[in-house]
């Protein structure tokens, strides 16, 4: 499978387009974003990002992020929220926990609705987990999640994608588990991942295409 993953929109709509017509040309398989579709509001704006990256007619999931109205996920109309529930797409599972709290515990609500176990487990947060990387402020702090370390470590997903810490983009391990912050898409930045016989990332941007 080659997935998109995207996060930290900030409301700025105008990469929507340019990252869904890039999905169709590129061959994805499904497209992921980690959250803050907006900057504080209001949920039109998630609307039309969400709308417009459905428009490649491709399986589009999400989660909140700490800048997105609290019932974001109550009022969109397409796309998939995984926060807090599971989708599968092929031999992929997909389960998330965008901001706010009870990270540990919604992960865990999300892999108790799976109707299978997939070949491939992937957590969709907005926050990283704490201790990577991807989690590193301008200052050189930890500013990530330990619930999210902490189910990370304890159902080894191959693969945890997530966003919030625009300084951090990069990639990093926990144990087997591949951990992807792709930057903000009010950059460009996205990344490509492929999962086959391993997990394939790779750090993109609109700029280079």
């Amino acid at each position: 499978m080659k997935i998109m993953i995207l996060s930290d929109f900030h409301g700025v709509a105008r990469f929507a387009e340019k990252m869904r017509d890039l999905a169709v040309s590129q061959k994805f398989d499904c497209i992921v974003v980690c959250g803050d579709l907006t900057d504080l509001g209001p949920v039109k704006v998630a609307r039309q990002i969400i709308g417009t990256l459905s428009e490649s007619k491709l399986p589009v999931l999400y989660v909140p992020g700490n800048m997105d109205p609290r019932n974001l996920v109550d009022e969109l109309d397409s796309g998939f929220h995984v926060h807090g529930r599971g989708k599968i797409i092929g031999d992929v599972g997909f389960v998330g926990a965008g901001s706010y709290s009870n990270l540990k515990g919604l992960l865990e609500q999300g892999l108790k609705s799976l109707v299978k176990t997939p070949r491939f487990l992937v957590f969709v947060t907005h926050v990283p987990p704490k201790g990577t990387k991807v989690d590193l402020a301008w200052d050189g702090s930890h500013i990530g999640s330990l619930e999210v370390r902490e189910a990370v470590e304890k159902y080894k997903p191959n693969l945890v994608v997530c966003g919030h810490v625009h300084e951090a983009r990069g990639v990093d391990r926990i144990g087997e588990s591949v951990v992807c912050n792709p930057g903000p898409a009010y950059n460009g930045f996205y990344a490509e991942v492929f999962l086959d016989e391993k997990v394939k990332v790779k750090l993109l941007s609109l700029k280079t295409v």
